[in-house]
């Protein structure tokens, strides 16, 4: 702040309210301080992503598109590595801001000591389901399920009612047709390719070139989607080659 002070003439105390060297010197600390701020702003938030979108983890860090919470990450020869924080009762939560209604989202995968991820679409302006979730896909390595979360498990009168233990049974009549699960085998410590296409109504999931299945349910056609990203309970699962286009 020294730096910034306006030295008086000698024997004058007071600046007064119209000094122009004065007015000038405040002009410029005020601007100076207002740049700062802004530019403290923009580097606290994630950089939005814009559709089509890739990102093969060819670096040492994680960069500004992605956003984490309750995660422990790593970085290795090309490939991410994430897994729940040991201190968190959350799975780790690993998403990227981008405005879309369809998309085709593309991404390798392994289970690396893990058992599950959760692929997760969202719109965090939607206050109808909880924390906005529109829909996902959760992969196991004995299935992979598609759900509507609008209208489904997410949706918040239904939200309340499976933590209910009086009316989760009466919740589950409402979740008929809002998920969809696949048996299949998953082999622990190999790579696999998932692929995503949600179109309208429409989620389809296909594995290694090989189609599993598909959900058609209101709650996927949600017209302003905010965000994809994954979420893993436990530790560790592998990504990398994630790709996102129109459909």
């Amino acid at each position: 702040m020294a730096s910034n002070l306006l030295l008086l003439p000698q024997g004058r105390t007071d600046p007064g309210p119209n000094n122009p060297r004065m007015n000038k010197s405040i002009l410029t600390l005020l601007l100076s301080l207002s740049v700062s701020l802004v530019a403290s702003a923009a580097n606290s938030t994630s950089k939005p992503s814009k559709l089509p979108f890739s990102d093969e983890f060819n670096r040492s860090d994680l960069g500004t598109h992605w956003r984490t919470h309750y995660a422990d990450l790593k970085i290795e020869d090309g490939v991410l590595k994430v897994g729940q924080d040991k201190a968190a009762d959350h799975g780790a939560v690993l998403d990227t801001l981008v405005d879309f209604k369809d998309i085709e989202l593309s991404f390798r995968f392994r289970f690396d000591g893990g058992k599950q991820f959760n692929v997760v679409i969202d719109d965090r302006n939607h206050k109808g389901s909880h924390a906005g979730h529109i829909c996902r896909a959760v992969v196991r390595t004995d299935s992979i399920s598609l759900g509507d979360d609008k209208t489904g498990i997410m949706e918040n009168e239904i939200f309340a009612m499976r933590r209910d233990p009086k009316r989760k049974k009466e919740s589950e009549k409402l979740l008929k047709g809002k998920t969809q699960r696949f048996p299949l085998t998953i082999a622990d410590g190999e790579w696999q390719e998932l692929v995503l296409i949600i179109k309208g109504n429409e989620m389809t999931a296909s594995l290694n070139g090989k189609k599993v299945g598909s959900l058609t349910s209101e709650g996927i056609g949600h017209a302003t989607k905010t965000d994809f990203g994954f979420t893993v309970p436990g530790r560790w699962v592998e990504f990398d080659d994630v790709k996102a286009s129109q459909p």
